[in-house]
């Protein structure tokens, strides 16, 4: 995938999104919505949530995520990192269950039952 294509994706940031050290760009592959690429440092704060309700910050469709907050991406002590929030389904890195929180590095993919979020482009080496 083309970099500068990524680095002028603006239909998911916020317009008022201050920019947040740590790069990270995801391909989000709901199994209901067309794919979506962003950057989670476009989104100008530290703790990004992901759930079926319009109030997450990255929004899936797909019945098996979880209708409030199904997990979240955090920038601590910087790097990033994936956190399942306890729900039913899970959340899965590389084919192991998220236990707490864990890092994840360019070209690992995460797994919520039929959608998939695969990371490139600015991750932990």
């Amino acid at each position: 995938m083309n970099q500068d294509y990524l680095n002028q994706t603006e239909r998911f940031r916020r317009p008022d999104a201050k920019q947040v050290s740590g790069a990270v760009r995801l391909t989000v592959f709901d199994s209901v919505a067309e794919p979506k690429e962003l950057d989670l440092s476009g989104f100008g704060k530290n703790v990004i949530t992901f759930g079926r309700e319009e109030g997450n910050d990255i929004q899936m469709h797909s019945s098996y995520v979880s209708r409030k907050q199904h997990g979240q991406f955090r920038f601590v002590g910087g790097q990033w990192v994936i956190e399942d929030l306890g729900n039913t389904n899970g959340v899965v890195l590389n084919g192991r269950k998220v236990e707490n929180q864990r890092q994840f590095h360019e070209k690992d993919v995460l797994l919520i039952t039929k959608s998939k979020l695969v990371f490139g482009g600015g991750c932990a080496s």
